[in-house]
């Protein structure tokens, strides 16, 4: 990496006595700077002193004491000084510590600024690196004055680069993530929000976001002006790490969409590489992961070799509902974070099942192909075929799809009976029976498990041989659930009455799958989740919001189970 030079260059940190303040003060001297930074008092101050930094005793609240200390003009202005608290639900806190925060964190901010600006316009330009933090775009619970103080900074910045920027004036907002300090023993000591059960060894040392403060000071860092970015990449062009080019901040590994660009647009917007791949092997995810903080996966096979290919801390996000391409084992050794998206396309998912048992129940499958074939007979065809009003449609699981097709379904009269052991209880207008007699009894069975080592080939020959001989099968949840040999030879010699399939074991569904030639079958490529809006749901809660969270050091918002918080 290039050493960063900035010698000749005079630099003001405010609250550099510790933390970040500190560690920037410590790179701006290694890098040449002559630097004057504030401190609370003469013993706060004695770190930065020996740095060889010159302190200014102060409050950074003192107006005139603040004006007094920029008044020989300086080069570089740091607007490090900041506190957290109050920490509390917002009609908890007193009015007074709240205008407090702002005190700190907005007005002596924007002051130091506006004293630090006319010596720099004077000598022809100058830089401003104001501390933002992901609070300045995501609420948190019981840090409403944090909250309102960083949005207040971040438009600040850009309102510097706008009217400033063109004058000379570098300005930018540096969120450095979730950094080990002072700051941050007292938001674990709250309590209060998810950001205060970080494990402290997932936590940035200040030495990192103190040499990216260093970073932007130097004219490489312009490409990221006026911007809001995030820690650490100190040296760093876009593409990707100092020293390994092939390395890149957040990896889409594959994704079945027309474009990314919002996904990379929220990478860039936080100042990290980014790159869309097109894995389809556990050897090409790997290669495309190495040394990556966010990997974003929908069908790819997230394997325990990615997996320790990722940076410290990574996160990993899977474009979809469920995550059985990902080795959770992996992720939890390595003390990762891995997010889903369970919510985006429910609805579409509840439309294609309920289609397709309603296709099925009317035998619209079958009567189609005996039309196609040349034949014109109804009644041989379709028989045996029963009024839904006498037809039961039975669920294996009874969660959120589940619930939405049986409300879809339930204007036509069938009867529903469910098998969950965990939500049996919970549903007073469906009955609960136990699995065997969910064979036994239903007309339709529609299939709304996860994939587990208990539910992988769970439709198999002995379930198969329970159900009555005219009842139909319908999945959309996962395709291991069904062993598609027994269904595909129980289909042809007639022992059940028909499919729908949406997914597979292997997508796409081999060549030779012996579903291809079986009579009786709906199938689907994968479509269930599909329209334009549930394409855009995802993208933005999984690819930008995501991806965005995690690069601003924020728990995500679903978790998947059992993996860091």
């Amino acid at each position: 990496m290039t050493p960063i030079d900035l010698t000749g260059r005079t630099a003001f940190v405010t609250g550099g006595n510790r933390g970040i303040g500190l560690a920037a003060v410590r790179a701006l001297r290694e890098a040449g700077a002559a630097v004057t930074f504030t401190a609370r008092s003469a013993e706060a101050a004695q770190d930065g002193e020996r740095l060889g930094a010159q302190a200014a005793i102060l409050d950074v609240t003192d107006r005139a004491a603040l004006a007094r200390a920029l008044a020989p003009g300086f080069d570089i202005l740091v607007n490090n000084a900041g506190v957290i608290g109050p920490i509390g639900h917002l009609a908890d806190v007193a009015i007074e510590d709240w205008a407090a925060n702002i005190a700190t964190n907005l007005i002596a901010a924007t002051h130091a600024i506006q004293l630090a600006l006319p010596g720099m316009l004077a000598r022809g330009g100058g830089t401003v690196v104001n501390l933002s933090s992901g609070a300045a775009r995501n609420p948190m619970e019981g840090w409403s004055a944090y909250c309102a103080g960083k949005a207040g900074l971040a438009m600040v910045t850009r309102m510097v680069a706008l009217e400033y920027g063109p004058r000379g004036i570098r300005v930018f907002g540096f969120a450095p993530g979730v950094v080990d300090t002072g700051m941050q023993g007292t938001i674990r000591a709250s309590g209060i929000n998810p950001v205060s059960r970080l494990p402290r060894e997932s936590l940035s040392p200040p030495e990192e976001p103190g040499r990216a403060i260093a970073f932007l000071c130097t004219p490489a860092a312009d490409p990221f002006m006026g911007r809001r970015m995030r820690h650490p990449r100190p040296g760093l062009p876009r593409g990707g790490r100092a020293g390994d080019p092939r390395m890149t901040d957040v990896v889409v590994t594959d994704a079945t969409f027309p474009t990314v660009e919002a996904e990379e647009r929220a990478a860039r917007d936080r100042g990290a590489s980014f790159r869309r791949a097109a894995c389809r092997t556990a050897e090409e995810v790997a290669e495309a992961l190495r040394g990556a903080r966010v990997a974003v996966v929908q069908f790819a096979p997230l394997t325990r070799a990615a997996v320790e290919g990722l940076a410290p801390g990574a996160r990993v996000i899977r474009y979809g509902v469920g995550y059985d391409n990902l080795d959770l084992a992996a992720i939890r050794d390595r003390g990762l974070t891995a997010a889903y998206v369970p919510d985006y396309c429910a609805e579409e998912v509840a439309d294609h099942t309920a289609a397709m048992i309603l296709a099925l129940l009317r035998k619209l499958p079958m009567l189609d192909a005996s039309v196609r074939r040349g034949e014109w007979a109804a009644v041989a065809v379709a028989r045996p075929l029963k009024p839904f009003a006498e037809t039961t449609v039975g669920f294996l699981g009874f969660g959120r799809i589940a619930r939405g097709v049986r409300a879809r379904l339930a204007p036509f009269g069938f009867r529903f009976l469910a098998h969950d052991p965990f939500q049996e209880g919970r549903h007073e207008d469906i009955r609960f029976v136990d699995r065997d007699t969910l064979l036994a009894e239903s007309d339709a069975l529609s299939l709304h498990a996860p994939s587990t080592e208990a539910t992988r080939g769970l439709i198999g020959a002995e379930a198969l041989a329970r159900m009555r001989p005219h009842a139909v099968i319908v999945n959309t949840a996962r395709g291991d659930l069904v062993a598609e040999d027994a269904l595909a030879a129980a289909l042809r010699e007639g022992r059940i009455g028909g499919a729908a399939l949406d997914v597979f074991a292997a997508e796409p569904l081999p060549a030779d799958s012996p579903l291809r030639g079986a009579p009786n079958l709906l199938l689907s490529p994968h479509a269930a989740w599909y329209s334009e809006a549930a394409v855009a749901r995802l993208q933005g809660l999984g690819g930008r919001m995501r991806s965005g969270r995690a690069l601003d050091g924020l728990p995500p918002r679903c978790p998947i189970p059992g993996t860091a918080p």
